[in-house]
C-alpha cells in the first residue's frame, strides 16, 4: 500500500488493507458498472462518462495524498541524504533481507522498496546484497530488529524516520 498513493488514505496506520473486503468493493464495482452498461443498451457514452469520474476521481485522491506527504515524499528523500554524512564515498553499502519467518519489523516484500528507493536515492554509492557471511559490509540496511546484528551487538548508525529500517555497522 505503502508504493500506491490512492489506497493510502484507506490503509490506516499500520499500512496494511484488508485483501478480503478490497476484493469484494472491486468486485461489487465491477459488477454495477457491468450492470449500467447493460441496463442502457450499450450507450457509448455512458461508460465513457464513468470512466472519466473514476479517473478524475483517483487523480483527486492521489494529489491529495501527495500534497499532505503521506507517503514521506521529499522528507523521505532529505532524510535517506544524512547517510552521506555518514558513510564515505567510496563505501559499498550493503542490504540484508530478512525473511518472514524471522518477524522481520518491515515485511520482506517492502523491503525490496526500501532497498529501490535508498538505490534510487543514494545513486553516488554501489549497493550489493548481503547475505550475512561477511561478503558486504561494514555499513548495511536491513529491519532494526534483524537478529544477525542484534545478535552481534552491532550499532545502529542511522534510522529511516518513515520506517523500520535502519543502516547497522556490521561488527566482525
Amino acid at each position: 500500500a505503502a508504493m500506491i498513493p490512492g489506497v493510502l488514505p484507506f490503509a490506516g496506520e499500520t499500512y496494511t488493507l484488508s485483501v478480503v473486503s478490497t476484493t469484494l468493493i472491486s468486485i461489487g464495482i465491477f459488477v454495477g458498472f457491468v450492470l449500467i452498461v447493460a441496463s442502457t443498451r450499450f450507450l457509448p457514452a455512458l461508460p465513457l462518462l464513468v470512466g472519466g469520474i473514476l479517473v478524475a476521481t483517483g487523480g483527486v485522491v492521489t494529489h491529495s495524498v501527495l500534497e499532505r506527504r503521506l507517503d514521506g515524499g521529499e522528507e523521505s528523500a532529505t532524510a535517506v541524504l544524512e547517510i552521506e554524512q555518514i558513510v564515505p564515498r567510496h563505501e559499498v553499502l550493503g542490504f540484508r533481507f530478512v525473511p518472514d519467518a524471522y518477524d522481520p519489523a518491515v515485511p520482506a516484500s517492502q523491503q525490496l522498496s526500501y532497498a529501490l528507493f535508498y538505490q534510487w536515492a543514494l545513486d553516488s554509492y554501489s549497493f550489493r546484497a548481503d547475505f550475512g557471511v561477511d561478503d558486504v559490509g561494514p555499513y548495511v540496511f536491513a529491519p532494526v530488529n534483524d537478529p544477525l546484528f542484534v545478535a552481534a551487538g552491532s550499532p545502529i548508525l542511522w534510522r529511516d524516520p518513515f520506517s523500520e529500517m535502519v543502516l547497522w555497522y556490521e561488527i566482525g
